[in-house]
């Protein structure tokens, strides 16, 4: 048998796995890659409804304000919806745990459903002292340039814990969680 054709066979073979093994490297890549590429769609879709949530919350944190700016509110009464004069207890992430959102007012904000809770932070519904039973921020006085002028007495602010929940369209649920201070 002629020595060329038998080098000849061996190396049709050795190129033949070769071209295999970087198919099978290239095919690798291409998997690798769009893993990778889905993945990023994921994140950015999950990015995109954290942040319609974060949108939406704020429609909660208005209704809150007005709920407790409006005329006629009575910060110390018991039987209002989504509100409770007392500090609620929290859990370990700081939400307060004897909220029933069930009975909580809900918005619908695009495909986001909203619900808000207002808690006064007091020990009690009717403090004797705000000033030691409850959470409070002074607010600065103009005083009288008048030597002889009385000084006003220190104002101060109650401090309301706003929680609002968001359940965005894939059932996921946000919490966010803000203070408002209102004077008094």
């Amino acid at each position: 048998m002629n020595p060329q054709r038998l080098a000849s066979r061996r190396q049709r073979g050795a190129s033949l796995l070769l071209v295999l093994l970087v198919l099978a490297a290239m095919l690798l890549g291409t998997l690798a890659f769009s893993r990778m590429s889905a993945t990023g769609l994921v994140l950015s879709g999950n990015t995109s409804q954290k942040e319609g949530a974060l949108r939406a919350s704020e429609v909660g944190f208005n209704a809150a304000f007005a709920q407790i700016t409006a005329t006629g509110f009575n910060p110390t009464a018991t039987n209002v919806i989504s509100y409770s004069p007392v500090r609620l207890v929290t859990d370990a992430q700081g939400l307060p745990t004897a909220i029933n959102w069930s009975t909580a007012v809900t918005a619908t904000v695009n495909e986001f459903s909203v619900s808000y809770f207002i808690d006064r932070q007091c020990d009690s519904a009717t403090p004797t002292n705000p000033r030691a039973e409850c959470l409070v921020r002074d607010i600065d006085e103009i005083t009288s340039a008048r030597v002889d002028a009385d000084p006003l007495p220190p104002r101060y602010g109650m401090t309301y814990r706003v929680t609002v929940r968001v359940v965005e369209p894939r059932g996921t649920t946000s919490f966010i969680q803000g203070l408002m201070t209102l004077g008094l």
